[in-house]
């Protein structure tokens, strides 16, 4: 079991105990903050030496030795993800990164039949999806706080969402759904 599976579940657990003690008047939450707010920056300058750490090593791959068929998933912290996808029954996955960026190149995947769903998410971080040329898709993208962009197509501000179909995503026989979201980020998703 990794830290990164398991580290946004832990944290909502925790922030609603203390929201919790400070309802009972147990301990003083809002104090807290006050004093430790600092933290956040802390936490991000981690991530940014910790960024700039992994790009000068080489950014963690997956995808290298992979099934050949299926599904992927991957999830990180303090990470960037490379996923170059190469299988020619390709059936989605799921990624997520936190203090981190995502990137995967499925320009030399083949879908397997029927309908697929890639659902990608970050907090503080990136999204890159680079698609095959011919792949039929639908994307629906959502930010807080970023920017998206779908092949030429661009939103951002506070909340930004963006929807993109290729033509023959209905009629396809082998298509992919795509579902991405990122908090304090970008996404772009375009053909490779």
């Amino acid at each position: 079991m990794r830290f990164g599976r398991n580290w946004l579940g832990i944290s909502l657990i925790a922030l609603g105990l203390l929201f919790l003690l400070e309802t009972w008047g147990v301990w003083d939450f809002g104090q807290f903050v006050h004093v430790w707010w600092p933290l956040m920056f802390i936490l991000w300058g981690v991530y940014l030496l910790r960024r700039n750490f992994a790009v000068s090593k080489g950014a963690r791959n997956v995808g290298a030795g992979a099934p050949s068929t299926g599904s992927m998933s991957d999830e990180s912290v303090f990470e960037e993800v490379n996923a170059v996808i190469a299988s020619k029954d390709f059936a989605g996955g799921k990624f997520s990164s936190v203090f981190g960026s995502v990137r995967l190149d499925l320009t030399s995947a083949g879908l397997a039949r029927g309908e697929h769903l890639l659902s990608v998410s970050t907090v503080f971080g990136s999204i890159v999806i680079l698609l095959p040329r011919d792949g039929a898709y639908s994307a629906a993208t959502s930010t807080v706080f970023g920017e998206v962009e779908i092949e030429q197509q661009k939103r951002g501000g506070m909340l930004a969402d963006l929807r993109v179909e290729s033509p023959d995503f209905h009629t396809a026989s082998a298509r992919i759904r795509i579902r991405t979201s990122a908090v304090f980020g970008q996404i772009r998703i375009g053909r490779g």
